[in-house]
């Protein structure tokens, strides 16, 4: 079995913890096969050495048959990160948190021992989760124009900005403030929940399309069939704003137009069976703690 392990050079990182994970590979008898960045960090901390062979930047293609799992190793950013390096590749990603809030990369980093036994003896349930197909008026073509969480339209300095907003061939509105968010519902727990935007079950079939500090307050954000394809025209008084597919920005033109539609490709997120999505939201929200008791 191979187990592709993606993880950012990050300062939480120590000699210990990267030790522990070669160490439960060997133990395990797994083939371990590390982004090149960590296999620098790693023969710095900890003089551990990858050939080059066991090192990769993205996941070459792979067939159905082959028997791998990648971990991302990290808080949710490293797993977005992880979703453009596996490149397509329909295999199962399973999210090992040593980050913050950690709604995507759900497995603490003290389990990360544990969390690969399972891995190798398969106890695991695995998700499809749907992702965004972006194309419209960029500068260059991304090179992943896929969005896992969400793709987002934003102002670039201090002028508000207009989003006229199309579902088919109806228009749903025109957005006039900062800005608006098309969201998955894996992205439900991010961006589009910090504008107002619903919580949404990762299983169902939808996106959200949420506005960023709307000038109309009564705008509020909107469900629609994923089945949709959602058309995006910006003006400006400035020149240029701004787009992100994730965490992924660039700068668009005045008048830039974007479709969006449900991605074709999907992600297969591997959970653990003791830990189920409304787990993690009653642990990382606080659901139903008081913060009277201590």
């Amino acid at each position: 079995m191979k187990i592709y392990f993606f993880s950012r050079p990050l300062p939480s990182h120590t000699a210990s913890n990267l030790r522990q994970v070669v160490d439960t590979a060997e133990r395990l008898g797994v083939e371990l096969i590390v982004n090149k960045e960590l296999a620098e960090l790693m023969n710095r901390l900890c003089g551990v050495t990858f050939a080059s062979e066991q090192t990769f930047t993205t996941l070459p293609p792979m067939s159905d048959a082959e028997e791998s799992v990648m971990v991302s190793y990290g808080g949710d950013g490293t797993f977005l990160e992880a979703v453009r390096r596996l490149a397509g590749n329909q295999i199962p990603l399973v999210g090992v948190n040593c980050g913050h809030l950690g709604f995507l990369s759900s497995t603490p980093t003290q389990n990360v021992e544990q969390a690969l036994a399972e891995i190798v003896a398969g106890d695991y349930v695995i998700e499809k989760r749907s992702m965004l197909e972006i194309t419209g008026d960029f500068p260059v073509r991304p090179p992943f124009p896929y969005a896992f969480n969400e793709f987002s339209i934003q102002r670039q300095d201090t002028s508000m900005i207009y989003v006229d907003t199309y579902a088919g061939e109806q228009m749903v509105a025109r957005y006039a403030g900062d800005g608006v968010i098309v969201s998955t519902p894996s992205g439900s727990t991010a961006y589009s929940l910090s504008v107002g935007g619903p919580i949404i079950s990762p299983d169902c079939n939808c996106f959200t399309i949420s506005p960023i500090a709307p000038h109309n307050l009564t705008m509020r954000p909107l469900v629609v069939p994923d089945s949709t394809e959602l058309k995006f025209v910006l003006s400006s008084q400035s020149p240029a704003a701004t787009v992100s597919l994730d965490n992924c920005i660039y700068q668009v033109p005045n008048g830039a137009e974007f479709r969006v539609c449900k991605a074709k490709k999907s992600v297969f997120v591997a959970r653990f069976q003791n830990i189920s999505f409304f787990d993690t939201l009653r642990n990382k929200l606080m659901w139903g703690v008081d913060p009277r008791e201590k």
